[in-house]
């Protein structure tokens, strides 16, 4: 696909939706853009709930219907700052083997088995501004180099996040132990390399006749919330804008 000279042959349009590492990289070969971009993240930090109430019963145990049984939403007093997204999870064997070692599992087992009914586990998502931002460029052979421009913010650094959230949870048999959150290396909810409006892409995701960008790669920022409904809701406004 020659983007420069217009070339689409033979699909009538194209639409652009590798996920961004893969959408920027098709974008700087097609382009040949060699300058530095840049790629947010969200940052994820994984805690554990500890539910002290009454027992369940067993058939209450079994009745998990979906991955992510409970979604908060953090929003904060001042409108400098950014929401924060937590996932919250049943214990089930999944998130265990998630963190344990293959070889330890047969040994974790029987102790993820007794927590089943008192340990619950959340996953906190930052916004992109509290987040790294990686560098991404194209060398003179064409090689795609990706490295980390910007380090996150240390949560301490938040004002009032941890503590509000230890307290909100906190409450009516439910305890969040005050340690701290484990941080994981990424959250892949990468985004914002190629926002709209950047000179390479306009406001209806056009990179060149008949070719369009509608993944994350063109959103301005990362906000916390998953990006997933927002991408497809994206994607429908450029389609049909495009039809």
């Amino acid at each position: 696909i020659e983007l420069d000279n217009s070339v689409t042959e033979p699909f009538d349009k194209i639409y652009i939706a590798a996920g961004c590492p893969g959408s920027t990289e098709i974008v700087m070969r097609s382009l040949d853009i060699s300058d530095n971009l840049s790629m947010s993240d969200n940052e994820l930090f994984s805690f554990p709930i500890i539910y002290l109430g009454r027992d369940l019963r067993e058939e209450d145990v079994e009745k998990y219907l979906a991955l992510t049984n409970l979604i908060l939403l953090c929003i904060p007093e001042r409108n400098e700052e950014k929401s924060a997204y937590i996932q919250i999870y049943p214990s089930f064997d999944y998130l265990w083997r998630y963190y344990v070692p293959i070889g330890l599992w047969r040994y974790i087992q029987p102790l993820a088995n007794l927590f089943r009914r008192r340990l619950l586990w959340a996953r906190l998502y930052l916004h992109s501004d509290y987040s790294k931002i990686y560098s991404v460029s194209m060398d003179d052979n064409s090689k795609l180099s990706i490295n980390l421009d910007r380090a996150p913010t240390p949560l301490k650094n938040i004002d009032g996040l941890w503590k509000s959230i230890r307290h909100a949870i906190g409450q009516q048999g439910v305890y969040v132990p005050n340690l701290p959150p484990i941080r994981s290396p990424s959250s892949y909810h990468y985004g914002s390399s190629l926002p709209y409006g950047n000179g390479f892409t306009n406001i209806e995701g056009k990179i060149s006749d008949s070719v369009y960008l509608c993944d994350s790669a063109a959103f301005n920022n990362g906000p916390a919330p998953s990006p997933t409904f927002t991408i497809m809701a994206n994607a429908c406004r450029i389609t049909h804008r495009g039809l």
